[in-house]
């Protein structure tokens, strides 16, 4: 999987979908990176069985040969539904050989599932990458409504 849509796996693919959803906001949230570039589609409702579209460009500020993703999803009131630390490598090997200071476009098509009837509401999740120093090289957060 590709690193802008970790929050969008952690949502669309721990969470599951439900008839749709709207994405109020993604955004990076660090370390900075100038280079940073993204974008998606479709774009701001998203439906099931539909595929998602995202194309960034970033350049990593440390050296990322091992990787580990850091997730937290929770309701509108606070309460964690979802929350956990994954080996990003065996999601996504494409970002476990990244060089400091080398640029990397990427790609990436995800298709929106779904999820049991009555899972409604807003969500905000927040996804975090660290490299094999425990360094933060990369976190988005967002918020959907369902």
């Amino acid at each position: 999987m590709r690193a802008h849509s970790l929050l969008v796996i952690v949502l669309l693919g721990k969470v599951l979908l439900a008839f749709a959803l709207e994405v109020k906001y993604v955004k990076y949230c660090g370390p900075e990176d100038k280079t940073l570039h993204y974008s998606i589609h479709p774009w701001p409702v998203l439906k099931p069985g539909q595929y998602v579209h995202v194309n960034f460009t970033f350049t990593p500020q440390v050296d990322v040969y091992y990787s580990t993703i850091h997730y937290r999803v929770t309701t509108e009131d606070g309460t964690t539904i979802l929350k956990g630390t994954d080996e990003f490598c065996h999601l996504s090997p494409k970002f476990c050989s990244l060089p400091a200071g080398d640029t990397v476009s990427r790609t990436a098509k995800q298709r929106v599932r779904n999820i049991p009837f009555g899972f409604k509401g807003t969500f905000k999740g927040k996804a975090e990458l660290y490299n094999q120093d425990l360094v933060m090289w990369m976190c988005f957060e967002g918020e959907v409504q369902l």
